[in-house]
């Protein structure tokens, strides 16, 4: 027993691979990824479930969207709110909300023909995967598919609509190349898809939407490779003409807000052109899913609104093709000819990433490059500035650049920490499930190096963020010490008029009330004494005593004794100065 276990070529030994189920062709398997009868938008009701479904019904936009976000959802998730809020909000402004009048009621391809811009586009490369193809030694092959087009958005939905086997060949490889997607777009993609692929569709759709950063590879019925790489480029103004055109979470009379923000880079006045510089949101996502290596499907989403890969709508048509088929490959950015198609998708998802995180990495350096120069020459001129204006200019500077830091470095994090729970999790189906593909290590290779840059770029603008932070609550501390004296001195000044007015208040209570008194008195016509003057001042005396004990609240005990007192240290001082006369 013990050498039966022993044996190298017992099971349990052997090392589980979950891809090896994936490597062999069943045409069985593609029937659920395939066939109209597994399509979301198949007729609900059918009279015999053996005949195959011909054509997929026309539904509206609101039951097409409504079929896909509620599809084999939870019960469970019933109750939670908003799920998906931002991908219904999306969907939904494939109809204008103004378009919709009462008592009309059009299909989604109305809407998505209706509501389309001509501006929407889709590379889409269908070709097959056969043996001993001629094409891969530079010859012509009459077995081979290939539809290589830039289409519409229309045009893209009755393509989806129809079966990937036509009379020309079956599309077993192919790419959805959709730069700067819209809501009619996205509604083409929920709309036309299989059953099996409606929550892995629905979650990415979600995830590019909502710029989360991912990279995953997993399995279940198939496999399902994806990736998000958000990023922030850097470009010129004027930014009315870069800024991203689609809209999300409208109301029926507002136009909603844009789904990628575009913001001024700071600190204009500090560099050498003066030449004002935006940086705009960023999204580069895939998902890549089928039942095996031979038949799956490519899903590539690039946002280019702001002026980047300007030449993607000649990428399958290139000037120097030899022949049909033969143009630039749309997922990596035009690099590399498919005259020799790619048709693993594990190699073809190293191959993306590398390409994109090179392209990630471009845009980050130029940017932190061009913002940390500007940042050092402000750094220059703040660092003798100890307190602030009165126009606290230097504290709103300094909130601006930390926050705009703030967004870069927490982009940058993501991406980082990504790739590294990927590096530990689920990198192995390219690594230890692939020991037979030797040019692999050299991707992931290249891909650590990129990583590394943005790892570098990021503790670059991290020291930046401390310095700056540091140098915000030194103002603050500056000020706020400054505000205290101003209020100890105010203070102060507030203490010696309260003196002041003390002192005076007690001339006028003691002194010149009783003597004003007694004047208004002897001053009337019945009040004439025989000795004036003595009863003069002994009403004076009298009244002062009277006032001073009311004044001061005291009793007439107290008043007496203080009197006294007072009188004592008269006489004392007066004697002391007549000794000194003498």
């Amino acid at each position: 027993m013990s050498n039966a276990f022993g044996s190298p070529l017992h099971e349990h030994n052997r090392l589980h691979n979950p891809w090896e189920k994936f490597k062999s062709r069943d045409p069985n398997k593609h029937k659920a990824d395939d066939d109209l009868t597994f399509r979301l938008g198949r007729p609900p009701f059918q009279l015999d479930p053996h005949t195959p479904v011909t054509i997929l019904p026309l539904r509206t936009t609101a039951e097409a969207i409504d079929l896909f976000l509620k599809y084999r959802s939870l019960r469970l998730d019933e109750a939670v709110p908003l799920q998906k809020q931002l991908l219904k909000d999306f969907l939904r402004f494939s109809k204008p909300p103004l378009s919709t009048f009462p008592g009309t009621s059009t299909t989604y391809l109305d809407d998505v023909r209706t509501y389309s811009s001509t501006e929407d586009v889709v590379l889409i490369d269908d070709r097959n995967n056969h043996e001993r193809c001629a094409r891969k030694i530079g010859k012509d092959c009459d077995e081979c598919y290939i539809y290589s087009e830039k289409i519409s958005v229309p045009d893209l939905c009755t393509r989806l609509r129809n079966e990937r086997k036509t009379p020309q060949g079956k599309a077993d490889r192919r790419v959805l190349f959709i730069p700067n997607i819209t809501p009619a777009g996205a509604l083409v993609l929920a709309a036309t898809c299989a059953q099996r692929s409606a929550i892995p569709l629905r979650n990415f759709l979600h995830r590019y939407l909502g710029r989360e950063q991912i990279f995953s590879a997993y399995t279940s019925w198939g496999f399902f490779l994806e990736f998000h790489i958000p990023y922030h480029a850097m470009r010129y103004g004027p930014i009315e003409k870069t800024k991203d055109p689609r809209r999300v979470s409208g109301q029926r009379n507002s136009p909603g807000k844009r789904l990628r923000k575009s913001s001024v880079l700071p600190l204009r006045v500090y560099s050498e052109d003066q030449k004002e510089l935006y940086y705009h949101e960023a999204q580069t996502s895939s998902l890549c899913w089928g039942p095996d290596e031979t038949f799956w499907t490519e899903l590539f989403l690039v946002d280019t609104y702001f002026g980047s890969e300007k030449n993607l709508q000649t990428y399958l048509n290139t000037p120097h093709r030899a022949k049909y088929g033969d143009g630039s490959d749309p997922p990596l950015a035009g690099r590399g000819s498919m005259e020799v198609a790619i048709f693993d998708p594990r190699e073809y998802f190293l191959l993306k990433i590398d390409r994109r995180m090179e392209q990630v990495a471009t845009e980050y350096g130029a940017l932190v490059e061009t913002f940390n120069k500007r940042m050092d020459a402000y750094g220059r001129k703040v660092r003798k500035v100890f307190v602030d204006d009165r126009q606290m200019t230097n504290t709103e500077t300094l909130s601006n650049v930390i926050e705009t830091i703030h967004i870069f470095v927490d982009c940058l994090s993501g991406i980082i920490d990504a790739w590294n729970t990927f590096s530990r999790t689920e990198i192995v189906l390219f690594t230890t499930h692939a020991p037979d593909k030797l040019t692999w290590p050299e991707i992931l290779t290249r891909i650590t190096r990129s990583m590394s840059e943005l790892e570098r770029l990021r503790r670059v603008l991290i020291t930046k963020r401390e310095r700056f932070r540091f140098k915000l609550e030194s103002l603050h501390t500056v000020s706020s010490l400054s505000q205290t004296e101003t209020a100890n001195l105010q203070a102060s000044t507030a203490v010696s008029q309260g003196r002041d007015l003390k002192v005076l208040t007690e001339m006028t209570v003691y002194v010149a009330f009783p003597l004003l008194f007694t004047t208004a008195f002897f001053s009337m016509d019945f009040a004439t004494p025989p000795y004036p003057w003595a009863v003069f001042f002994s009403v004076l005396i009298i009244v002062s005593l009277v006032n001073y004990m009311i004044a001061s609240q005291s009793s007439p005990k107290k008043t007496c004794n203080e009197v006294w007192k007072l009188c004592k240290g008269w006489w004392k001082g007066i004697c002391a100065w007549w000794r000194g006369k003498i």
